[in-house]
C-alpha cells in the first residue's frame, strides 16, 4: 500500500496543531504536552432509495450510475428489505411514494430534494440544479406529487430487469441485508430542501 505524502500523515498535524495551540498560549505550560488524535474516516456514501417497480425510477438510476464516476451514490430500491430498514432508521415513513436520499448516512431527503441533491451530487453541470433548492420544497414537491401520481399510468410498471447485472455494478447496490446500523453517524431527521 502506497503511503501518503509526508505532508499528509495524521501524526504530523496532530503536532502542528498541538505545536500552534502551545504557542498561542504561552502562560500555560500544561499546554506544550497536548496530545490530538485525529481520526481521518472516509464519509459513507449518500443512498439513493427508488421506487423499484417504477419505469422512470429504473432510468433514473441507470442515469445517474451512468455520469457518477466518483461512486458516491449507492442504490437500493424502496421494497428491498435493505430500503424498507433505512426508511424505518432514518423515521421515513415505509409507504412513502418518493425518492429518497440518505446523504452521507445522516440526513434523510425526500421528493425534489433529493432528486435535485442527487444530481447534484454528480458535479458539474448538474451541480448547478442545487439552485432550485431556493424554491421552498412545498411548490417544488407539488409537480413532483402530481408526476409521481400518474407514472404508472404514462410509463407503466417495470415487468423486467433491463441493465446486466455485472460484478462492477451489483458493487453499487446494497445487499439485501444491509443494516443501517452499519453507518458509522446517527441519523437527523427527514428534510424536504
Amino acid at each position: 500500500m502506497a503511503r501518503a505524502p509526508r505532508s499528509l500523515r495524521a501524526p504530523d498535524v496532530a503536532r502542528a496543531v498541538a505545536c500552534l495551540l502551545a504557542r498561542s498560549r504561552p502562560h500555560h505550560h500544561h499546554l506544550r504536552n497536548i496530545s490530538v488524535s485525529i481520526s481521518i474516516m472516509p464519509q459513507p456514501p449518500s443512498i439513493v432509495l427508488f421506487d423499484g417497480e417504477c419505469n422512470v425510477c429504473d432510468s433514473f438510476v441507470n442515469f445517474v450510475i451512468d455520469r457518477d464516476h466518483e461512486r458516491r451514490l449507492v442504490f437500493t430500491s424502496l421494497q428491498s428489505p435493505a430500503g424498507q430498514r433505512l426508511l424505518a432508521f432514518h423515521g421515513v415513513p415505509q409507504d412513502l411514494d418518493s425518492m429518497v436520499l440518505i446523504e452521507h448516512g445522516q440526513t434523510a431527503f425526500v421528493k425534489t430534494s433529493a432528486v435535485l441533491r442527487t444530481l447534484g451530487s454528480l458535479g458539474f453541470p448538474w451541480v448547478l440544479l442545487l439552485l432550485l433548492l431556493v424554491i421552498p420544497a412545498c411548490v417544488r414537491d407539488v409537480f413532483y406529487s402530481a408526476f409521481a401520481a400518474r407514472r404508472y399510468q404514462w410509463f407503466g410498471h417495470k415487468t423486467e430487469a433491463c441493465r446486466r447485472m455485472t460484478p462492477e455494478l451489483r458493487a453499487r447496490f446494497l445487499p439485501e441485508d444491509y443494516q443501517p446500523a452499519d453507518a458509522v453517524v446517527s441519523p437527523s431527521r427527514t428534510k424536504d430542501s
